[in-house]
């Protein structure tokens, strides 16, 4: 049968006070640790949102933009109207179909 001595259960209190006290250390550095990944995360989300919808907003300016003078151009030349329905708005041609 084992036989402890007072020096073996000494040290097996040591080790684990010693396992212990790490672990009560490390477990809130750990769990602020995640918390400031999870921030960063968010953070780094809203970035790519607000770029996003920056990046959408100069494209539809240049969309404008674009559709704008050439409806200005078009008017200019009265050869084509501007025309909008559900899906958007379109150029039409003003002069009838070629054919017999």
């Amino acid at each position: 049968m084992f036989r402890f001595t007072i020096r073996d259960v000494l040290w097996l209190t040591a080790l684990v006070a010693l396992g212990a006290s790490w672990w009560v250390d490390r477990t809130p550095l750990a769990r602020a640790l995640l918390e400031t990944e999870e921030r960063a995360i968010v953070s780094e989300r809203k970035l790519v949102a607000a770029n996003a919808e920056r990046s959408n907003l100069i494209l539809f300016e240049q969309r404008y933009y674009r559709l704008h003078t050439l409806f200005e151009k078009a008017a200019a030349d009265r050869k084509l109207t501007l025309v909008q329905n559900e899906r958007g708005y379109f150029l039409i041609d003003n002069y009838p179909p070629a054919g017999p």
